[in-house]
């Protein structure tokens, strides 16, 4: 029976989970540097160990519901997304973890949709269910080549 090892966080009040290959840590959310001309999901950049690294603002991009306040807890989970990494930030990582196949459902079809592929399924989990996300699907192509395109200006 195949497993997949996944990193489960949360972003609001609403679990995900990551497989862990795509995933090369968790940092604390640093200085960042907005930048002009970005979609509304990307929060700016953020200097990690010199490199430039791009913050993906999960709540946006998924279209949660976002909160006033400002959440000073904040962590960036650093992620292998095409070519790139990007920073996506999360509000807390409950565990790295192991599950089943069998406990992972198909995305229903309200939910499944051109603009939501990156969705990979349900992990169901006790009594509660875990969004899993396929991170290379999370940014389209051309929002790779928009985003990239900046970086290079940067440089």
């Amino acid at each position: 029976m195949a497993e997949i090892s996944v990193v489960v966080f949360k972003v609001g009040s609403s679990a995900f989970a990551a497989d862990i290959a795509n995933v090369e840590g968790i940092v604390t959310k640093g200085k960042v540097t907005r930048l002009p001309q970005m979609p509304d999901y990307v929060e700016g950049v953020m200097n990690l160990r010199g490199e430039v690294l791009p913050l993906i603002n999960l709540k946006k991009k998924l279209n949660l519901e976002l909160q006033d306040v400002e959440n000073p807890g904040e962590k960036v989970m650093v992620a292998h997304i095409g070519e790139r990494k990007y920073g996506l930030v999360i509000d807390e990582v409950e565990s790295v973890s192991r599950f089943q196949e069998t406990n992972l459902d198909s995305v229903p079809e309200s939910l499944a949709s051109d603009k939501a592929n990156y969705l990979a399924g349900i992990i169901k989990e006790n009594d509660r269910f875990i969004i899993l996300l396929d991170l290379e699907k999370l940014l389209t192509t051309q929002e790779k080549v928009d985003i990239g395109g900046m970086l290079e200006q940067l440089s």
